[in-house]
């Protein structure tokens, strides 16, 4: 990353099961990858797989004003909604997947995932990513200090183009619920804009 500016290829050797191959396409589509680099039955061995890299690359499209145009912004704090999360807390589920090279090795990550972008408007898109079998709510909060998320620190932004929240004076927290296999670019704007 050079200044918030990332562009970048999928990965060489890839997982072989199926959910493994998911997380490992949501996380580079949140982080702005050029997704893949695998051979095509990688993809298209798997209906769900095939149907949630074609959702990915749609929401790429769609909203390239931020996940190819855009700045990496600081990540936002995702946590599960008290529901959702584990006996005992608000943090989210981790997801154990292969990560194809060296053989046999796992790491864990949170089953939803996402990023902040930036486009050169000033508006933020946040994308968030859902590669498990099961439906998902988060929290997803974004500070406000001008230099990470949101540039004005106090008033309303529009959210998704049509709801007002109030911005207050460190944090603006949005509940958003993913269903599984599912991805989305929530869109914030000042409210003036």
């Amino acid at each position: 990353m050079y200044g918030g500016w990332s562009v970048r290829v999928g990965g060489k050797i890839w997982p072989t099961d199926q959910p493994s191959i998911r997380m490992l396409l949501a996380q580079q589509w949140t982080y702005g990858h050029v997704m893949g680099r695998a051979a095509p039955s990688t993809f298209m061995d798997d209906k769900h797989t095939l149907a949630f890299t074609r959702q990915l690359a749609q929401l790429k499209v769609n909203y390239s004003e931020f996940l190819v145009y855009g700045r990496l912004m600081h990540p936002p704090t995702l946590t599960a909604v008290a529901s959702a999360a584990a006996a005992g807390g608000g943090s989210l589920r981790d997801m154990k997947w292969s990560v194809g090279y060296p053989a046999g090795k796992f790491c864990n990550s949170p089953v939803v995932i996402g990023q902040v972008w930036m486009a050169s408007n000033g508006s933020l898109g946040v994308a968030l990513a859902n590669p498990s079998n099961e439906s998902q709510a988060v929290n997803v909060s974004l500070r406000v200090d001008g230099h990470t998320h949101i540039i004005r620190p106090k008033g309303a932004v529009l959210v998704d183009g049509s709801r007002r929240y109030t911005v207050d004076e460190s944090h603006l927290t949005l509940l958003r619920s993913l269903p599984a296999l599912s991805a989305a670019i929530v869109r914030i704007d000042p409210a003036g804009q």
